[in-house]
């Protein structure tokens, strides 16, 4: 199978299902060709990852977040000097491991994940087995691109979709063990987190109750290590991949009221936008997020 340079396929793997998106970058500017949500056994040989560069959702618990601060430094050089700069901080050969880089803002300061590239790849090739990206001998070559799931649900906001009023935003992707946590702040991302939920019964009041409170908890710890790093406005929305009417969007506004939404994709993206109104656009962010360069 060819690779088409200009078509990319983000893969969000869930425990089930997984969700997929086929962007293609010739105009210069994204095209959302299609989105499909399809169960794990029926992914391999699917038509959407035909002539694609598939890059993948890893858990956010599989990853390590650090922060990183840059002395001046040739733009060119960036990238290079902060990932030399989270491979000091590992005990092994930094081949073992992916690294990502994500401006915040401010010149010089970013927020870098590393992920181990066994356990990321242990996602991608117990589904694709067969994928030409599943050859991960030759760590320089082809070994599969894939990205944390609160990093690919911030890019996908930016990238993707209306913008909410106010300066800081929060956006948080449930799933059904793990919520991933993005913090934007004028257009930057500047917080990644994530949180446990697979502990709570998600279909009672009372878990709900105790899981919005675990995440309340949970933000305001992040609110606060963002005014410590220069972030001092408050939280202007909160923005959940479920309809803020739903059970969990009742128990989470009962701790965030008034700034309670869900993200919106421009359909202006589709290349046929009137196949956008059948779907739950927001369930497919994550995946769209993974397509950003």
């Amino acid at each position: 199978m060819v690779e088409a340079p200009d078509m990319l396929v983000g893969l969000d793997l869930g425990d089930q299902r997984c969700h997929l998106a086929r962007v293609a970058l010739q105009t210069g500017r994204p095209e959302i060709m299609a989105l499909v949500s399809i169960e794990l056994e029926q992914l391999a040989g699917h038509q959407l990852l035909d002539e694609g560069r598939v890059i993948y959702s890893v858990r956010d618990d599989l990853v390590t977040v650090k922060k990183i601060s840059l002395d001046e430094v040739v733009t060119d050089l960036i990238d290079s000097a902060a990932r030399f700069e989270l491979a000091q901080s590992l005990l092994e050969d930094e081949r073992k491991f992916y690294f990502d880089i994500i401006p915040t803002g401010p010149e010089n300061r970013f927020l870098g994940t590393i992920t181990r590239r066994e356990r990321a790849d242990q996602q991608f090739i117990s589904v694709l087995p067969d994928h030409p990206q599943s050859d991960t001998k030759d760590q320089e070559g082809l070994a599969p691109l894939c990205r944390a799931r609160a990093v690919a649900l911030g890019m996908g906001y930016l990238s993707f979709c209306h913008r909410d009023a106010g300066e800081l935003i929060c956006l948080a992707d449930f799933t059904d063990r793990l919520v991933s946590v993005c913090f934007v702040h004028h257009d930057n991302i500047v917080g990644l987190d994530r949180l446990k939920i697979d502990s709570f019964d998600l279909a009672s009041d009372t878990g709900i109750g105790k899981m919005a409170v675990e995440f309340k908890t949970m933000v305001n710890f992040k609110l606060t290590s963002l005014f410590d790093n220069g972030v001092t406005v408050p939280l202007s929305a909160l923005l959940i991949n479920r309809d803020a009417q739903s059970d969990i969007g009742a128990g989470l506004g009962e701790y965030f009221p008034n700034i309670l939404g869900a993200p919106r994709i421009n359909t202006g993206f589709f290349s046929e936008p009137s196949t956008a109104n059948s779907l739950p656009l927001p369930d497919y962010l994550v995946a769209l997020g993974l397509t950003v360069k």
